[in-house]
């Protein structure tokens, strides 16, 4: 507000108040309508100066910008996994426009600032991704490219669509191949256990001593005391093999007694009736009839019977019944470790 308005205002006032006075005196009106005409003479002054200072006609609207003008661009490029050595195939398409009142230097080249700036952000999440789950880091690429950020310099605003992942044919097989050796270990891992646990058992308790071999033939058939009866030579000798103690108890003549024939009687182990190798039963009745007696059921505990017995007949010398066992009862040689492989 400078000066000639404060003068117009005071002289728009005082003639507001004077007037009405003036009219009121020359015609004789009472006070009341003298002060009535005085404040509609103010009121309007007042009017007035609002309307000449805040006049009702709306501003002209603002002229609508025209949208930036965007482009695109292809990106096929390596980008690396969470693995070494292993690396994504990323392609889509770069989307970009350039921003107004950068203060940043002009760059020749904007789309190859907006495909940088992608392709940055693309790594920070490559290198979190699996290449075995392509799927995955598809999806993961995908949502992290698709929006629009300015680049580091603030030049270009940019974003990908169309992100397609892929990697390579013999990396994938090779990645696959991987994950079917680790499932093995796993799976040889457990087998192994479960196989030192049934040596465990039969050897630390059940064929620990003749007396523990004996209840454990007699815990497996309650209601015939005979049959375990007619099995404590056989676990005698079963549990002497299990301790070691062969000083004399030669490996061939453990089989000695076993057999299948009704007529044929047991051989005392100790005395001078002792078979000679070769003379006595055949070994195949006499074993096959021995693990199945223990062992009705194919069980874990048969396989590594049978393949206690067989190792028994390979150290005498009898590899045709040690094959004849092993087939009669699927128990190859290769299919049961030895006991330091096991326990390696």
């Amino acid at each position: 507000m400078n000066d000639t308005d404060l003068i117009r205002r005071g002289a728009f006032g005082l003639a507001a108040i004077a007037l009405p006075i003036l009219i009121a005196i020359t015609l004789a009106l009472p006070a009341v309508i003298a002060g009535l005409f005085i404040v509609i003479a103010v009121l309007a002054v007042v009017a007035y100066e609002r309307l000449r200072h805040h006049p009702t006609t709306p501003p002209p609207a603002a002229i609508p910008q025209s949208p930036p003008t965007t482009a695109t661009t292809a990106i096929r490029t390596m980008m690396p996994s969470s693995t070494a050595d292993y690396s994504f195939r990323l392609s889509g398409v770069v989307t970009w426009h350039p921003l107004r009142g950068s203060r940043a230097t002009p760059h020749m080249d904007p789309a190859a600032i907006a495909s940088d700036a992608v392709l940055a952000r693309a790594c920070e999440v490559a290198r979190s991704c699996s290449p075995a789950d392509l799927d995955m880091a598809g999806c993961r690429l995908a949502a992290a490219l698709g929006s629009p950020q300015e680049d580091e310099g603030g030049q270009v605003r940019a974003w990908v669509t169309d992100v397609t992942v892929e990697i390579d044919s013999k990396d994938a097989e090779r990645l696959r191949t991987l994950a079917g050796l680790r499932k093995d270990v796993v799976l040889w891992e457990h087998q192994r256990g479960h196989e030192r646990n049934v040596r465990q058992y039969l050897g630390g308790e059940v064929l620990a001593t003749t007396g523990n071999a004996v209840v454990w033939g007699l815990a497996r058939h309650l209601d015939d005391v005979e049959r375990a009866v007619s099995l404590v030579q056989p676990l005698h000798r079963l549990s002497r093999v299990a301790r070691g103690d062969l000083d004399d108890l030669p490996a061939e003549h453990v089989f000695v007694g076993w057999t299948d024939e009704p007529t044929a009687a047991p051989p005392n182990p100790d005395g001078p009736g002792m078979d000679k190798p070769g003379t006595g039963p055949a070994v195949r009745p006499s074993a096959v009839g021995l693990v199945e007696e223990l062992f009705p059921h194919d069980t874990d505990e048969r396989r590594y019977f049978v393949h206690t017995l067989a190792e028994l007949l390979h150290g005498a010398g009898r590899t045709e019944h040690e094959q004849d066992l092993r087939t009669t009862f699927g128990v190859p040689r290769a299919d049961v470790p030895s006991e330091d492989e096991t326990l390696q």
